[in-house]
């Protein structure tokens, strides 16, 4: 399910009421397959949101954004992000 109509890695911290309206009527239909929303999610709050919705949340742009250019310190920096958009 995609949370946005802009491009991936926009600059939104928020879901508009509309978005949230959509992720209701979705929720609302019962589907039988596992439903992910993705597209923009990029924070603990946004994705503890999603998680009141779907099944999960795929998390991309902001993911890379945050990988280090030169690689030192990636173990790190991966739970971080990790620890972060779990426990906010």
């Amino acid at each position: 399910m995609v949370a946005d109509n802009s491009i991936t890695g926009g600059d939104s911290s928020e879901f508009s009421e509309a978005q949230l309206n959509y992720f209701r009527r979705i929720k609302a239909m019962k589907l039988r397959s596992n439903v992910l929303i993705g597209f923009g999610i990029k924070s603990n709050r946004q994705f503890s949101i999603t998680k009141e919705y779907t099944n999960g949340s795929i998390i991309g742009s902001e993911f890379i954004r945050r990988l280090p250019k030169d690689g030192d310190g990636l173990k790190e920096v991966i739970e971080d992000f990790v620890s972060g958009i779990y426990k906010g």
